[in-house]
């Protein structure tokens, strides 16, 4: 048994250590007796993203996303290719705002998402930060369970569509 993840922009969306992420889940594989076979791919280069099981995307500042959002608009129409073959997306602040509908950050400067998703993220009306730990409910298929996680951002992201959320804040 093996897992493939790529690792998009790997060198320019890491701002919380998502390099460590990726040791933590290879190491957990290794104890499992899943081989783990990592890529990595950054501006200019090309993948088959289709080839992958899991792809992930890390966050970072505002500026780092600017300078990314062309080339990952060029990358649309695989990864939507990926997406309707069945791989899994792992996306993390700026990941997950991305393929979004668009985010606008800190100097109001609107950065184009994927849109692959209904939903937006804005700047936080009161320049608040969110941080600190959560728990939420989500529904699976008719089936509850506890999620655990913690969160660090600055943006607020509202979705158009309530079936499409992840869960409900229970706390946090």
């Amino acid at each position: 048994m093996e897992l493939r993840v790529l690792h998009l922009y790997h060198d320019i969306m890491d701002l919380y250590g998502d390099k460590g992420n990726m040791m933590s889940l290879k190491y957990r594989c290794e104890k499992r007796g899943i081989d783990f076979i990592h890529d990595t791919c950054t501006l200019g280069e090309e993948k088959d993203y289709s080839h992958y099981d899991l792809i992930f995307m890390g966050g970072g500042p505002d500026k780092e996303q600017m300078i990314l959002s062309k080339d990952l608009l060029k990358r649309k129409e695989g990864l939507k290719k990926a997406i309707d073959d069945g791989v899994f997306f792992l996306l993390i602040c700026g990941g997950y705002q991305l393929f979004g509908q668009y985010y606008i950050g800190a100097d109001n400067q609107k950065i184009q998402g994927l849109s692959f998703f209904d939903y937006k993220t804005e700047k936080s009306t009161t320049n608040d930060r969110c941080i600190g730990n959560v728990y939420l409910d989500i529904n699976l298929d008719g089936e509850s369970f506890d999620v655990l996680g913690f969160e660090n951002h600055g943006g607020q992201t509202y979705g158009n569509d309530e079936k499409n959320y992840f869960g409900k804040v229970i706390f946090g």
